[in-house]
């Protein structure tokens, strides 16, 4: 009989590695990447940037704010800071479930979020310096971070680019 040999490598391990952990940061770079044509106005690459940050690392909210300003929620767990060089740019402040252990793989992927962040917030800048008027149409804001919402959030954006009328009809409510 012969006798094999079975290297450490070739060994399943016991632990799986979730998939939403193996996405990474570099889904977060696709999504808001994706993004940037699209948006017409810097703050949707903001929004583009909270939402999938929060989906990936299953937090409450996410706020990347501007250096000078305070958060806007009492409860936030993390804090990291946004700079580029010496240059602090602002930060991006994560709130978790109540008794949620943040762990190093969490606190990885906000900091490795952050040269990211630094681009969305320098685009932001240049638009406000660049003189571009702010569009204040008067519509209130979408609000919802589900699934559903967040595709109707990307086609709004998609279609906003075109010259086409959208009537968006469905169940309000739910």
């Amino acid at each position: 009989m012969e006798q094999v040999s079975v290297s450490p490598r070739a060994t399943r391990r016991p632990w799986q590695r979730a998939p939403e952990r193996r996405r990474g940061i570099a889904a977060v770079i696709a999504a808001v990447a994706a993004a940037a044509p699209l948006a017409r106005e810097p703050r949707l690459l903001r929004q583009r940037f909270e939402d999938e940050l929060r989906e990936l690392i299953h937090a409450r909210a996410v706020e990347l704010r501007d250096v000078g300003t305070e958060p806007t929620r009492q409860d936030v767990s993390v804090t990291i800071d946004v700079a580029v060089g010496s240059s602090m740019l602002g930060a991006i402040d994560a709130v978790f479930d109540p008794g949620r252990h943040v762990d190093d793989w969490t606190r990885q992927c906000i900091a490795s979020a952050c040269p990211l962040a630094a681009v969305v917030l320098v685009l932001e800048r240049a638009h406000r310096a660049s003189g571009a008027p702010v569009r204040t149409d008067g519509a209130a804001p979408i609000i919802g971070s589900c699934p559903r919402i967040r595709l109707v959030r990307e086609r709004i954006e998609r279609v906003a680019a075109t010259d086409f009328t959208v009537l968006v009809e469905g169940p309000i409510g739910r």
